[in-house]
């Protein structure tokens, strides 16, 4: 693959042309004998270019950023593909706007990010939503998402009269925990129904790199699919492309992204996300997959730490990539997420998130068999102590009392309520709050989860 803008950026600044105009900085190194923050904006800066003549525009590209989209669309073998410099929430806006218009109805699976929320609130739409069922190794942890459960869901709407209208769907696969959905199967469901599939791969952007590892949705039927490249790839935080893999909708999303993303892209993460493709096309992968599924295997042998495996999985895939991991301690109890991320800090190991009774790590193609040598070492470690020790306590704050939770039991919620990671909404504005919901919450505080969002 080809380094368009890196090499249009380079060309460019090798004119030696003087800034008269945006940004601020001028492109010059402010900070050479500052600090280590101001040495690295310094360097930044001097590769901090706007849309002058001699550059290009990601809004209208004519010249390099075109050519390199043109590769990305060839790669992926998509009817178009984009950079986002808003990151995936960005995608998801832009796809979701393309698809339906004020009053239409929309399909949501509940894990969905909070992004698809603020879409639907902000365009005015009609949600179903979908609850996906848990997983029968964790019934916390949800499970893909079927056609059958699809179909119910629409039959019942049928018959409250709510189908009418229903433009799109939008799922997340993987999920946070690497859980994979049958999207061909789902696509072809809804397709029959003129109802486009929006797929949220934020959690996947490295799939169509590791034939290994479940297939990407892009080539499965999806209509749009949305990746954040600095999840799992070698690029800078924020950085996202979208794939419009249906015709039709080239035009639509276009004039959306041009609504939802910043009309001053930065050339900085534009050559993040080309340099992090081209880095993840030309490195052969073999050898991380291979050290991945030692390790997988490895752990799976812990005698008081579980590891979520690919069999466990019914009626998807699993992304190997993803290391969710239980744990018990000497009494046989299950050790709260949220501590097992305070015993692996311990050691040195920061992991990506905790639920209430699982933790999950990110493997990526840039872990090396150090890497993986020091995960190991350590869960060996945790393991050990495990069998013979409790687990300390932990005082979480807690910034709502039992008692006040329950009493909000029928009534409506007043803000969209959440905890991050992973940010799906657990309420809506305006949503009824059942014991359910309620009960929900008291085990996110219990955990040690903070709730986001105003209940009072």
């Amino acid at each position: 693959m080809k380094r368009y803008i890196a090499e249009g950026l380079t060309n460019y600044l090798k004119a030696d042309k003087q800034p008269w105009h945006m940004p601020g900085h001028k492109r010059k190194a402010l900070w050479e004998q500052g600090t280590e923050v101001q040495e690295m904006l310094s360097q930044a800066m001097q590769f901090d270019v706007t849309e002058v003549p001699g550059t290009d525009d990601l809004h209208c590209p004519e010249g390099f950023i075109a050519d390199s989209m043109q590769q990305l669309k060839k790669f992926y073998g998509t009817a178009a593909s984009y950079y986002l410099v808003n990151g995936s929430t960005c995608g998801i806006l832009a796809s979701i706007a393309s698809c339906c218009k004020a009053g239409d109805g929309i399909i949501v699976a509940r894990n969905c990010h909070r992004s698809v929320y603020n879409a639907v609130q902000m365009l005015d739409l009609k949600p179903l939503y979908l609850q996906p069922k848990g997983l029968a190794v964790n019934g916390e942890i949800c499970a893909p998402i079927t056609v059958e459960q699809l179909d119910e869901l629409l039959f019942e709407a049928t018959k409250k009269n709510k189908i009418s209208g229903v433009r799109a769907m939008v799922l997340t696969s993987p999920t946070y925990e690497g859980v994979v959905s049958d999207i061909r199967a789902l696509a072809t469901y809804l397709h029959k129904r003129r109802i486009a599939l929006i797929v949220d791969e934020a959690h996947g952007a490295h799939l169509p790199f590791l034939n290994e590892l479940p297939a990407s949705a892009i080539g499965k039927g999806a209509d749009f699919v949305v990746q954040s490249l600095h999840k799992t790839m070698a690029a800078l935080t924020q950085t996202a492309i979208l794939h419009v893999c249906t015709d039709k909708y080239i035009v639509s999303a276009e004039r959306w992204l041009q609504v939802f993303m910043s009309s001053s892209p930065s050339y900085i993460m534009l050559c993040s996300m080309e340099e992090a493709i081209c880095r993840a096309y030309e490195t052969e992968h073999f050898t991380y997959v291979k050290i991945l599924r030692k390790a997988r295997e490895q752990i799976s042998k812990l005698r008081n730490i579980n590891i979520l495996e690919a069999k466990d999985v019914l009626d998807g895939e699993l992304d190997e990539s993803r290391i969710v991991l239980r744990a018990k301690d000497c009494r046989g109890l299950e050790v709260e997420g949220t501590h097992f991320l305070k015993l692996l800090e311990e050691y040195g190991i920061v992991g990506e998130m905790a639920g209430i009774t699982y933790v999950v790590l990110i493997s990526t193609m840039e872990d090396d068999v150090t890497d993986f040598a020091k995960l190991i070492d350590t869960l060996e470690r945790i393991d050990r102590k495990l069998a013979t020790e409790e687990p300390a306590a932990y005082e979480e704050p807690q910034k709502y009392g039992e008692e006040f939770l329950l009493s909000l039991v029928g009534t409506y919620a007043r803000d969209n309520i959440y905890v991050y990671p992973p940010g799906s909404y657990l309420l809506t504005t305006g949503e009824l709050i059942t014991k359910d919901i309620v009960m929900q919450l008291l085990s996110y505080q219990r955990s040690g989860k903070a709730i986001r969002g105003h209940l009072s």
